[in-house]
């Protein structure tokens, strides 16, 4: 009997078949994800951060962290008609500025040491004394906001009335943000008259510090913007815009862009000036499409994600219709490697300066992400499902007899395996693992029977409040001829 190990596993692959996949692939990695020593981690699920939920049960579309001078932190959302902060004391969230927009997802910034937020109507802010006052009162300002960034000491603003007009505040000094339309110093950038078609603004970052992005709907435009208003001019111009501005963070000095057909940064798009085919999501793409089309371009606004430094991962959220799934990327293979199904809707990310991510979910809730072992009480259900290995070559058929892996696991839990063969159907194998002293299994799991040129394995469990790694996995099999 001849054995074959199976390690160094490097994505999750959804441009191949099965039948052709490279064998470092895995055709889907479930609720795991491969960690920075090639092992198969079992993810960790999401925690209730408010046990009260909010009133009227809203979906939260909108997370941040707000960060006042004194080094204090409050969290604030945007849930239902409501601006709200946590208080936790008690472990909920209190309204902090009521009767807005139903529903609007929202947008926040700090500047000169006030909170400004933005939802569709009319700007707002709010001092570390929790004293609220709409933004200004300078009839320049657009009053229908539903994207606001700080760039260059200016605070800059939509408008979903002039969906091609960027607003920039007076540069900063003593109520800078209230001046909407100081000669030379405040004003709009029309992009009606540097872009050859309709468009609409959905967002705003910095990039290389002095560059503004202005993120629109078909196309991204870049000004150099530095603290002189009357020396700001266009940069570039790229043909390809962003589904979403809830899922683009910064990582490592680039700006990620998820666009219609995939995902790519915004060093790449602005080097080819086109969707690049060594995109962040290449071996995905096809899932990626998929869940663009579940979704329709009308709830693309809700796609949401970023980047949690504490595993170097860059998550995208979509909540479909069945539940929300996300696809994982991590920047130490430079590649996705996990996808998950998580037992609630999200709706918001953030990630606190702590490392801690939060994320925003229906029915009154906030979540911490990564947090437990179960979606508050939903089980997590892991699966590897692996590529067709030909372990005679491809020409000749063999026989695989066993599969043996070591498990690093929380507590007793019923292993299974299925298996195919390419010519031949396969069957279900579980087997009772149980909790020793250091939590580690040597696994040999036997009775594999048929035979084929090809054979697939899902690797899998569906235990509740279970969690496990699988570091490799090694196939013993009898070669056979060529009939």
């Amino acid at each position: 009997m001849q054995q074959t190990i199976l390690t160094e596993f490097k994505r999750l692959d959804r441009m191949h078949n099965p039948l052709n996949m490279p064998i470092d692939s895995l055709y889907d990695i479930q609720d795991f994800y491969i960690d920075k020593t090639n092992e198969f981690v079992q993810r960790n699920g999401l925690t209730k951060f408010n046990t009260t939920a909010i009133t009227g049960t809203p979906i939260t579309y909108y997370v941040f962290e707000a960060k006042w001078n004194s080094g204090t932190k409050d969290i604030i959302i945007r849930a239902g008609t409501a601006w709200y902060k946590y208080d936790s004391v008690n472990s909920e969230f209190d309204s902090l500025d009521g009767s807005r927009t139903s529903n609007a997802q929202g947008q926040a910034v700090m500047f000169s040491n006030e909170l400004i937020m933005v939802d569709g109507a009319t700007p707002r802010k709010c001092t570390s004394a929790y004293a609220l006052a709409n933004l200004s009162a300078d009839a320049s300002m657009p009053t229908d906001a539903t994207a606001v960034h700080v760039h260059q000491k200016r605070v800059w603003l939509n408008s979903t009335a002039n969906p091609m007009v960027a607003y920039f505040s007076k540069l900063n000094s003593a109520n800078a943000a209230d001046s909407w339309s100081a000669t030379d110093d405040a004003g709009n950038l029309n992009l009606a008259t540097v872009l050859p078609v309709g468009d609409t603004i959905i967002g705003y970052a910095t990039f290389a510090e002095v560059y503004l992005v202005i993120f629109l709907k078909r196309f991204i435009v870049i000004y150099n913007v530095g603290t002189v208003a009357t020396d700001f001019h266009l940069q570039e111009i790229i043909p390809s815009g962003a589904v979403t501005i809830y899922a683009n963070p910064t990582i490592g000095g680039d700006i990620v862009v998820p666009g219609t057909e995939g995902i790519n940064t915004l060093r790449i798009l602005a080097e080819t000036e086109d969707v690049n085919t060594d995109d962040l999501s290449y071996w995905v793409n096809p899932l990626y499409r998929e869940y663009l089309v579940s979704l329709t371009s009308s709830s693309w606004k809700y796609i949401n994600g970023g980047f949690s430094h504490s595993l170097n991962h860059y998550y995208v959220f979509f909540p479909l219709t069945a539940g929300t799934e996300a696809i994982v990327f991590s920047l130490d293979h430079k590649a996705p490697v996990g996808r998950w199904v998580m037992g609630k809707k999200i709706y918001s990310f953030c990630e606190r300066e702590n490392g801690t991510c939060l994320v925003g979910s229906d029915s009154g809730f906030v979540y911490t992400l990564n947090s437990g072992a179960t979606d508050s009480g939903t089980a997590i259900e892991p699966a590897i499902i692996t590529p067709f290995y030909f372990f005679a070559g491809g020409g000749n058929y063999f026989a695989a007899r066993e599969l043996e892996t070591e498990i690093e696991h929380t507590a007793t839990f019923t292993f299974k395996l299925d298996y195919v063969y390419d010519t031949q159907a396969g069957d279900t194998l579980t087997k009772s693992v149980s909790t020793n002293a250091l939590n580690r299994t040597l696994l040999n799991v036997s009775g594999i029977f048929g035979r084929g040129r090809g054979v697939q394995f899902k690797l899998y469990h569906t235990a509740s409040n279970r969690q496990i790694t699988i570091p490799r996995w090694l196939v013993r099999h009898i070669p056979e001829g060529v009939k």
